[in-house]
């Protein structure tokens, strides 16, 4: 039997068996699906049958089809890395301490190029780096750089202050601190000014935002004065916050109907409320929004149930806003 250092036991082992896995996914569906209209969403249901999929996948086949995972996405990023030293190495263990979700996600290529990058980063060689990538009707842009309070709340607001709606996030929070911010973006101002140029003066506006020379409230006003933007999208989810303490911090759920600049208040407020985002998943559809925080919570602020009806009311508060 697996022990954690903590003295838990992995999720695979603490249900024992696949009848009782089976069992656990079915009671949890009804449940959910049982407590009040709105609270069993599709992306909840997603979240629940990825975990029982890997689950009985561990069951089946145990650990050893994650380190094949590991290897095939070794197989594919090393051989791009002829430049760097030990690449299959280093390959491997930068792989190894990124989640199974960033495996997933991110086409070979773009690891290799960021794990040159967490070199730099780690080597002090460099603060951060935009990378951006045009493609047929959206656009890819990924920031790499050290974490600190209210990272995410600042590249979204800049973002969204160029003209720029965020269809999809994944955030990833290394163990050494650097961050690995992955957005699926569109342009929601056509104005005289191309996206291209837009996009081109990111690295230089982050820059000043770090430095101190601007401020992120003068960008967001002259994103509202410009006016051109696109009307919002009319949403049809059912809104609703949870929030689920764990021992080290909580997952929060929020489903809303979509709005500009949404990620950047629902960010601002946990950085406000003092609560340090680990990972996220960002999903923004035709019918809203489905955002998902993994969060730390160093002053234990949601170990009281007043707390966390605060924090819920301050998140449908911003969720409600308009841009």
């Amino acid at each position: 039997m697996r022990v954690r250092p903590d003295g838990s036991k992995p999720f695979v082992d603490q249900v024992g068996d696949e009848q009782s896995l089976t069992a656990l996914y079915l009671v949890t569906v009804c449940d959910m699906s049982a407590v009040r209209e709105g609270v069993w969403t599709s992306w909840k249901a997603k979240l629940l049958s990825e975990l029982y999929s890997a689950a009985r996948n561990v069951m089946r086949h145990g650990l050893d089809i994650q380190r094949g995972s590991v290897a095939e996405e070794v197989e594919r990023v090393a051989p791009l890395l002829s430049e760097i030293e030990g690449g299959r190495d280093r390959a491997e263990e930068f792989i190894r301490g990124m989640q199974a979700e960033y495996r997933r996600s991110v086409p070979a290529a773009e690891i290799a190029q960021h794990l040159e990058i967490v070199d730099k980063l780690q080597l002090g060689e460099m603060e951060f780096r935009w990378l951006i990538e045009q493609k047929a009707g959206f656009v890819i842009l990924t920031l790499l750089t050290h974490d600190r309070s209210g990272l995410l709340a600042d590249a979204s607001g800049l973002l969204i202050a160029q003209g720029i709606g965020i269809r999809e996030a994944r955030i990833f929070t290394r163990s050494d601190g650097v961050v690995i911010d992955r957005f699926r973006c569109e342009d929601i101002e056509p104005t005289r000014l191309s996206i291209g140029k837009r996009l081109e003066q990111i690295p230089d506006l982050w820059s000043q935002l770090n430095s101190g020379k601007l401020h992120m409230e003068e960008l967001l006003t002259r994103f509202q004065r410009r006016g051109r933007h696109e009307q919002n999208r009319v949403g049809v989810v059912d809104p609703g916050v949870s929030v689920h303490p764990s021992s080290d911090g909580a997952v929060i759920d929020i489903s809303a109907e979509d709005s500009i600049g949404l990620l950047y208040r629902l960010c601002s407020v946990l950085s406000d409320e003092g609560f340090e985002i680990r990972s996220a998943r960002v999903i923004g559809r035709l019918d809203g929004i489905l955002d998902s925080f993994l969060v730390q919570d160093p002053d234990e602020l949601l170990k009281a149930a007043d707390q966390i009806e605060e924090l819920k009311l301050k998140l449908r508060e911003a969720a409600e806003q308009k841009c």
